[in-house]
């Protein structure tokens, strides 16, 4: 399954989990799927899954600086946060000058389990917010 997220609201870019997001399925599978109500993947059957999670801040202004500390958390993950740290960094849009990939490996231990996807950023942003948007590959390992 992939899954694109995109922020519902403003972040304030505070350091605090971010989970807000609106689902688009882009591929279904077997594997896994998007549960809008409670904006959560719900996996198909037990076992171990790899869950890819591509990420991006958007500011909300056409020229912004970024830097701080930022990740990625998915509830059930055997390892279940990343942490990055940023040094000053600055672009014009629409390219956004803070990026990165997470691999995850979750072990399911039931049928229909739900996880959560949460993004973080805490830094200073020359304006006043930023979107957090992902994008989500779930695959069943062998």
């Amino acid at each position: 399954m992939i899954v694109n997220l995109t922020s519902t609201t403003l972040y304030p870019a505070d350091g605090s989990d971010f989970s807000s997001f609106a689902g688009t399925v882009l591929a279904t599978s077997a594997a896994a799927e998007w549960n809008t109500d409670d904006q959560a993947i719900v996996l198909g059957d037990s076992g171990f899954y790899r869950v890819v999670v591509q990420n991006n801040v958007v500011p909300i202004d056409g020229f912004y600086y970024t830097y701080g500390k930022y990740g990625t958390y998915i509830d059930a993950a055997i390892m279940p946060r990343t942490r990055y740290n940023s040094t000053w960094a600055n672009s014009s849009l629409p390219d956004p000058a803070l990026d990165w990939h997470d691999e995850f490996i979750v072990n399911a231990l039931t049928p229909a389990q739900a996880i959560s996807i949460a993004v973080y950023y805490s830094g200073d942003i020359y304006y006043h917010g930023v979107y957090l948007n992902a994008l989500v590959i779930v695959e069943k390992l062998p």
